[in-house]
Order: C-alpha cells, then sequence, then structure tokens
C-alpha cells in the first residue's frame, strides 16, 4: 500500500512540476502558430497547451509555416510569391537598372530578396555581373528563380540574402 502511495506522489510531483514549469514556458504564446492559435488566442498556459494540441493534431501549423497564414510568419512561399510580384511589377525598370548595376528598383528587389542594406551596392554588382543568365525569360518566376540560382554561386550575397534554390 504504501508503494502505491508513493508512486502516486511521485506521479503527483511530476505532474504539479511540469505543469510550474510549463506555466512559465506558455507565458508568450508559445503554442506556436496554427489553428490553435487562432481558436485559443489568450496567453494563459492551459490554453496554450490546447492550442499546441489543436496545432499538432490538425496540420495547419505546418502549413502555416509554409505558406505564411494562421499567425505565423512569412513563409517560404508568401516570400517567393512576394519577390515574383515585385519582379513582375516592375520586370522593365528592373532589365534597365540591373544593366546599370543599380538604382531603386534593384534596390527594392535586393530588399524583396531579403538583403541586408549593406550588401545592396553588391547585389546590384553580381545582378549586372549575371545579366544575361538572370534576365533570359520575360516570366517573373523564371526570373526570380535565376536571381536564387546566381546569388547561391556568390558566398557574401547567398548569406547575406535570405535566398534559396
Amino acid at each position: 500500500m504504501k508503494k502505491i502511495l508513493s508512486k502516486k506522489n511521485v506521479l503527483l510531483g511530476t505532474a504539479a512540476l511540469s505543469m510550474w514549469f510549463s506555466q512559465s514556458s506558455f507565458a508568450v504564446g508559445s503554442a506556436g502558430c496554427g489553428l490553435g492559435s487562432i481558436i485559443f488566442s489568450e496567453e494563459v498556459w492551459w490554453k496554450q497547451v490546447f492550442a499546441a494540441t489543436s496545432n499538432g493534431s490538425s496540420g495547419t501549423q505546418t502549413f502555416g509555416i509554409t505558406s505564411g497564414t494562421s499567425n505565423c510568419a512569412p513563409g517560404l512561399f508568401s516570400q517567393r510569391q512576394k519577390q515574383k510580384d515585385f519582379v513582375a511589377a516592375n520586370l522593365s525598370s528592373l532589365e534597365r537598372e540591373a544593366a546599370q548595376g543599380n538604382g531603386e528598383t534593384v534596390k527594392g528587389l535586393a530588399s524583396v530578396m531579403g538583403c541586408n542594406g549593406s550588401t545592396y551596392h553588391n547585389f546590384g554588382a553580381h545582378v549586372q555581373a549575371n545579366y544575361n543568365a538572370i534576365f533570359n525569360s520575360n516570366d517573373p518566376a523564371v526570373v526570380v528563380t535565376n536571381i536564387h540560382n546566381e546569388l547561391q554561386k556568390n558566398e557574401g550575397l547567398s548569406q547575406s540574402c535570405k535566398v534559396s534554390s
């Protein structure tokens, strides 16, 4: 009988301790983004447990991270879409300025590509040097892919800009 009580006490102590630790770790909505963060938006620890469970069981957290929806930060695909939209809206100016290696549109492109402000000049020079490889199509999706491919070849820019191949 004492063994059973002892096991129960250990179990209760462990549960209480983990609830105490989880309360501090859930203080700022640490369940993450996803459907659960929309349904259980309050930052009370037990609601965050439900939010985390909802996120894990519904699969919306993975989708949200990838797409930048469901209270998630902008994802890979949404960033790529912003880049395509920028190129589509500015293609003629971008081609002209890229041939020169500088200009406001090239700086805007560097910004949309996630480059640090200190690397905009290097970005412009790299785009100019690889102009023919980048602007071999009028399709914005192809141009963005070409830019990513060319930036990956430059060690400095591949680290200072947020690009993926």
